[in-house]
């Protein structure tokens, strides 16, 4: 899957001339709707079967430049209650960064408003940088839970929101995307669909 993966980033213009400048890539599968395993994955990985879900996350850049991330989750068959309602949180949590992606804002106020949101649905908060600058690096400044988080956005600034919802005991889930700050919130850039994909 990986290599698939990779070989499409190069067909659409990604990469670079060290073919680790093309895609950062993150594939993680489990037994859909029971407790994660605590296992560390043993190459080449586990093989994907019925019933279970796969959860990818893919920061594809080239020469000096990050060009885009997108992250979601998939299903071999149908998803299981906890999987869906995970997953519409965390779409959920998007749009609510997104809202706010406005000039001024700053990213700290922004992580504030998703984590205050997963508490009111009874999950835990994302401690992770789930809200970033797109540009050079996969984390460029503004950057959250770092000193820039205190720097106000400017418009056109593009940002990646990508919170992960967790619950402790299933495998966690995230909705990736890389958003431009305009007055009137973040604008998505890209058109993969926002769902839950069932396979």
């Amino acid at each position: 899957i990986v290599n698939d993966m990779r070989y499409a980033a190069y067909q659409t213009g990604w990469g670079g001339p060290d073919y680790l400048e093309s895609a950062k890539l993150r594939l993680i599968s489990g037994t859909d709707g029971v407790p994660a395993e605590e296992e560390e994955p043993v190459w080449p990985g586990r093989l994907v079967t019925e019933g279970d879900r796969v959860d990818i996350r893919m920061y594809c850049m080239g020469t000096n430049s990050l060009y885009g991330m997108l992250a979601r989750s998939y299903t071999v068959g149908e998803p299981s209650e906890q999987t869906k309602a995970m997953w519409e949180t965390a779409r959920k949590a998007q749009q609510i960064a997104a809202a706010a992606l406005v000039p001024g804002v700053l990213l700290r106020d922004v992580a504030r408003l998703v984590n205050e949101f997963l508490d009111s649905r009874g999950y835990q908060r994302d401690p992770h940088t789930f809200l970033h600058g797109l540009g050079y690096v996969v984390g460029e400044a503004p950057l959250l839970y770092h000193p820039s988080e205190e720097l106000p956005l400017a418009k056109n600034m593009v940002i990646v929101i990508e919170p992960t919802v967790s619950d402790g005991v299933h495998q966690p889930l995230c909705c990736g995307d890389a958003f431009v700050v305009t007055p009137e919130g973040g604008k998505r850039l890209g058109t993969f669909p926002q769902e839950l994909i069932r396979l």
